[in-house]
């Protein structure tokens, strides 16, 4: 259960990261 959570939460940071990312291209 901790590794899965930890999985999910890393996976959450990656989409985050690339949002971000995503954003900065836009403006």
């Amino acid at each position: 259960m901790a590794n899965l959570r930890m999985a999910n939460l890393r996976m959450a940071n990656l989409r985050m990261a690339n949002l971000r990312m995503a954003n900065l291209r836009m403006y």
